[in-house]
C-alpha cells in the first residue's frame, strides 16, 4: 500500500491518472512510525484497527437509544467506564505487544509473539528475557526489558486520566467487540455494521468519523501519479 500511494514501480504504470488513498490500522506502532506513514501520504487510523471504529461510545449509544429501551439502555459514560476498566486490565499485554514493534524496527527481530496474553508484570519481563536473551551479547545499543518498562509507563499514564480516544488507541478493538454486540443486543459484527449503515446517517454528527472522512477525501482530492516516461 505504501509504494501505491508513493507511486513507486510498478505502481506507476498501473495507477496512471488515479488518485489513491491508503488507510491503514493504527495497531501497536510506535508514534515515529506512525509520523513516517503520515508523512508518507497514508492515513493512520485514530484509534488501534478497523474494528476500533465500531466500539466508540458515541455510536453504540446512538444505536442504543433506537433498539433498546430506556429502562435496560446504560448510559454513554458507563460504557466508556467499562471499556477503561478492560483496558487496564490489559496494560501489562498492550506494553509488551508495544515494545515487540519497537524491537521489529530497531533490529529487525520477529520478537514476542502478538498472540501473547501475559497479564502478571513478571512473567511479562520473564518472556522478554526468554525470547531475547540471544540479542543481549550482540545488540547493546537496544535493551528490551527497558523499551518494555518505558512502554508500561506510556500505557499506564495514558489510562490515569483516560478518555476514550487514548483507551481505543492502546486497545485492540476486537476486545471490545463482544460487548458492543451485547450492549445493541445485535448478534454479529456485519449485523452491527449494517445497523450502523441504516440508522447513523450523518457522520458529520460523530466527530471522528468526520475527521476521518475529510482525510480520506482530501487523499483523494490530490493530483494523481503520473504515468513514468518510456
Amino acid at each position: 500500500m505504501r509504494n501505491a500511494v508513493k507511486g513507486k514501480k510498478p505502481w506507476q504504470q498501473i495507477t496512471s491518472n488515479i488518485s489513491i488513498a491508503g488507510v491503514v490500522d493504527r495497531d501497536y506502532r510506535p508514534d515515529a512510525q506512525i509520523e513516517k506513514f503520515e508523512r508518507e501520504g497514508l492515513i493512520v487510523l485514530p484509534f488501534h484497527e478497523i474494528e476500533s471504529l465500531l466500539c466508540h461510545p458515541d455510536l453504540i449509544f446512538e444505536l442504543m437509544k433506537i433498539r433498546i429501551a430506556e429502562t435496560r439502555r446504560q448510559s454513554r459514560e458507563e460504557i466508556e467506564r467499562s471499556f477503561i476498566k478492560q483496558a487496564k486490565r490489559a496494560e501489562v499485554s498492550i506494553a509488551i505487544k508495544r515494545m515487540n514493534e519497537i524491537a521489529k524496527g530497531e533490529i529487525q527481530w520477529s520478537g514476542v509473539s502478538r498472540d501473547i496474553s501475559v497479564v502478571d508484570l513478571e512473567a511479562a519481563k520473564n518472556e522478554i528475557d526468554r525470547k531475547f536473551q540471544c540479542l543481549k551479547t550482540t545488540i547493546d545499543e537496544f535493551d528490551p526489558t527497558r523499551t518494555f518498562e518505558a512502554e508500561l509507563e506510556k500505557v499506564r499514564r495514558a489510562l490515569k486520566e483516560p478518555n476514550i480516544r487514548d483507551v481505543l488507541r492502546l486497545v485492540e478493538g476486537k476486545r471490545f467487540l463482544e460487548r458492543a454486540l451485547k450492549l445493541t443486543d445485535v448478534r454479529t459484527v456485519s449485523d452491527l455494521i449494517a445497523e450502523y449503515r441504516h440508522h447513523i446517517k450523518c457522520v458529520e454528527n460523530i466527530p471522528f468519523l468526520a475527521e476521518l472522512k475529510r482525510k480520506i477525501i482530501e487523499a483523494l482530492n490530490r493530483p494523481p501519479q503520473r504515468a513514468a516516461s518510456t
